[in-house]
Order: C-alpha cells, then structure tokens, then sequence
C-alpha cells in the first residue's frame, strides 16, 4: 500500500511540474495581444530609394516607441502625403491614405543596415518592391 502511495505522489508532482514548466515556457514565448515586439531598429530620418517600376521614393520618418509618423514624397505624386506607421522588431510598416488612387496605400518590410526593402499594396500589378536607403 505504501508504494501505491509513493507512485501516486510522485505521478502527482511530475504532472504539476510538466504543467507548470509548459505553462511558463508557452507564456514566456507569447508576444502582446497585437503580435507586436519591441522595436530593435529607429527609422528617424530621411529615406529614399527606388521602387520596382524605376519610381523614386523619399521618406521623412518620426518615432516614438513604436509609433512612426511622416510624410512620403514620390515621382509619381502630385503632393507630398503624411504616413502612419508602426515598427515591431525591424519590421516598419505604415500606410500613406489617398495617394494613388484615392485610396490607402500599405507599405511592410524590414530594416537592415540602414536599408529597408518592403513592398507595397495597391497597385494594378499587386505588391511592387521598393527598397529605401536612410539619407
């Protein structure tokens, strides 16, 4: 009877500890409800570069924490037109409303060494490539 009893008191603790030791390595490996990590990269500044069809781009960016601001100029604009955007690790993405089209433009991709190469929605031929150098 003694040994039934050691056998069910050890099952019980390693049950405890393997639920607990799962628990705390699935919530250590969560991120935010939104997905969102620390920013590891600051993309104040000014940014220029090419789009895929030979477009050129210029961004002037603004963050705080994780939140950017700013304005976007390009070649095939009349104006220049604000951004909001936001960065989570190294990946900057934010959206210019009303330049082509009149309709919201979506922009995502990451940065690295001072380049950030991502694409950008809405366009006939769907995501197009642009890749922009910090100035």
């Amino acid at each position: 009877m003694k040994t039934k009893n050691k056998w069910w008191k050890l099952a019980r603790r390693t049950v405890v500890f393997a639920a607990t030791a799962s628990l705390v390595v699935g919530l250590s490996g969560c991120e935010s409800e939104e997905g969102d990590t620390e920013p590891s990269v600051d993309v104040t500044g000014m940014w220029s570069g090419l789009d895929a069809s030979g477009y050129s781009f210029s961004l002037s960016l603004t963050q705080y924490g994780s939140s950017v601001s700013g304005m976007m100029s390009a070649e095939n604009l009349v104006s220049d037109h604000n951004l909001q955007g936001s960065v989570s690790g190294n990946n900057l993405s934010f959206v210019v409303n009303g330049d082509f089209s009149n309709t919201a433009t979506k922009f995502s991709g990451a940065v690295v060494n001072d380049t950030w190469i991502g694409s950008a929605a809405h366009f006939d031929d769907g995501w197009r490539r642009i890749e922009l150098t910090r100035q």
